[in-house]
């Protein structure tokens, strides 16, 4: 094959390309930067000249002495490119000279003025010094400038020029025409070598030719060994779709902003059991905020992961599963992705409402009394604990302590039955005299209850009123099977908990009220000394 275009010749005809293009660009803007250059530079020689005599000035115009101004003027004048010069004072003080305002070199009848202050006091203008510049001179100079300027411009581009384009035959289009000539009639698995001149051995033609010879000795394995990890690569990648198709776990990848980008079937078919209309929200929503009932915890264990750049776990209720809970546990992987490229979210999830509700029965069952379904004495100091560690304001507790009056008789004439449903109705009705969303009501064992109320501001008048209102519930007949209709009593002893230090302390405290009460003839209620 021929070259029909050498690099060479477009090296030369790019470079004289660039050359003229350079200087069509250039140009334009070096005479321009000149001229304005220029004109600056005269401007500012005016004002370092004016300058220079503004306080003989000033003076002259403060005391009104011409000589002063005519010196002043005279100086200013020695400027060839300063024509005329007026001094202009208070009380119609004026001195002026240089050619007639008139004169066809002034081309403006807007002189550059220059203001004069009083030299007692700075901030006075007393007067002006207005001059008027010979603008024709200065233009004259700027532009011979510009012509010098742009003389050495095409001087340096034209000699820069020649010296690159014989730099660049010498250094790339001679060694590159030989190049050319040798890989042109070299062919893969051949035996035949690419040669450079020992002056390109070490430069990126050397690195050529080099590469091509690589190229030539190992095209047929490469060949070979491209074909086979071809092979293992589908095999993997069939194999890998079968997991992800077929796995009992969701897989998913998000995007930065939560949005679904990949999942398998399983993920959205048999876990999070999407709509229709909620699989389309995926695609422009946060995978969070349409999936999870807590979509801020969810965002909290990203930001771990992505602190510590390691695989963090959570159980976390879904909101999509209608009106029974479905819980899953997610993980999600810390590792970052490359710099520059966009932070993905990767994470598996997979269903554990079974472990979920096993637990939270056993938690239940700890903390529950089976008959009533009061918390029990366990429950009842956690409620009570959680309460006095809240962060912040936290509430005055009230702790009435309740032992039923007269209950041992009718247990062991009625038998356990009967007293069972009495206790059952005395819970219940405990359970109507408080507020169900703040207070407690449990049961410590026997016919023993417990209340616990946020107190607040409230007065001791305020707890005998509930106490009073408990007594009156608790001593109401209980009606048993048809016929039978027992009653009870019951004593109240009634402790805070900001004078206790734990709710053992509290319990203390509100038996020893209620024993008190026993003593004094039972069906009342006492508070703690």
């Amino acid at each position: 094959m021929e070259v029909t275009r050498s690099i060479r010749s477009k090296l030369v005809a790019i470079m004289a390309i660039s050359a003229f293009c350079f200087l069509l660009i250039s140009a334009p803007i070096t005479g321009y930067f000149s001229y304005i250059q220029h004109k600056d530079s005269a401007s500012k020689q005016q004002s370092r000249l004016v300058g220079a005599v503004t306080s003989s000035a000033s003076i002259s115009a403060y005391v009104k002495n011409r000589e002063i101004a005519d010196d002043v003027i005279s100086g200013l004048l020695l400027d060839d490119e300063i024509l005329h010069v007026r001094l202009e004072g208070a009380e119609r003080f004026e001195v002026e000279s240089g050619v007639s305002i008139t004169d066809e070199r002034i081309t403006t009848d807007k002189p550059t003025d220059y203001p004069l202050y009083s030299p007692i006091d700075d901030s006075d203008q007393i007067g002006s010094l207005l001059v008027w510049s010979n603008d024709g001179l200065i233009t004259e100079r700027a532009i011979g400038s510009v012509k010098e300027n742009l003389a050495w411009l095409i001087i340096m581009s034209l000699l820069f020029t020649l010296v690159s384009i014989h730099t660049a035959n010498k250094l790339v289009g001679s060694p590159l025409r030989e190049l050319a000539r040798q890989v042109s009639i070299s062919e893969p698995g051949s035996e035949l070598e690419i040669e450079v001149d020992k002056a390109n051995q070490g430069d990126e033609i050397g690195l050529v030719a080099r590469s091509v010879n690589n190229f030539l000795n190992v095209t047929r394995e490469a060949l070979e060994t491209e074909r086979s990890l071809r092979r293992q690569i589908e095999r993997l990648d069939r194999h890998y779709q079968n997991i992800f198709a077929s796995t009992n776990v969701g897989i998913m990848v998000l995007d930065e902003n939560g949005v679904l980008l990949h999942s398998n079937p399983v993920l959205l078919e048999r876990i999070v059991r999407v709509t229709e209309s909620e699989r389309k929200r995926l695609l422009s929503e946060s995978f969070f905020e349409v999936a999870f009932r807590n979509p801020d915890s969810a965002w909290s264990l990203v930001a771990r992961a992505r602190k510590h750049g390691d695989t963090v776990s959570a159980d976390f209720e879904l909101g999509l599963s209608g009106e029974s809970p479905v819980w899953v546990h997610c993980l999600i992987s810390g590792a970052g992705q490359g710099q520059g490229q966009e932070r993905l979210i990767e994470a598996v999830v997979y269903d554990v409402t079974s472990r979920v509700q096993a637990s939270a029965q056993v938690q239940k069952m700890a903390e529950e009394d089976p008959l009533t379904g009061l918390k029990n004495r366990r429950g009842c100091q956690q409620y009570f604990d959680r309460k006095k560690e809240q962060v912040g304001w936290v509430p005055e507790l009230a702790v009435m302590l309740l032992d039923l009056d007269g209950f041992k008789p009718i247990n062991d004439s009625l038998g356990h039955a009967a007293g069972d449903h009495i206790l059952q109705v005395i819970a219940e009705r405990l359970q109507a005299c408080v507020r169900s969303n703040i207070d407690l009501v449990g049961r410590l064992g026997g016919d023993e209850f417990v209340v616990v109320i946020e107190s607040g501001r409230s007065s001791k008048e305020d707890m005998a009123r509930i106490a009073n209102k408990i007594i009156g519930e608790v001593s109401r007949p209980v009606v048993f099977g048809e016929n039978v209709s027992v009653s009870v009593g019951v004593s109240i002893g009634i402790a805070y908990s900001g004078q206790s230090e734990n709710f053992e302390a509290a319990l203390d405290a509100a038996d020893q009220a209620m024993y008190q009460v026993k003593m004094d003839g039972k069906n009342n209620y006492n508070f703690a000394l």
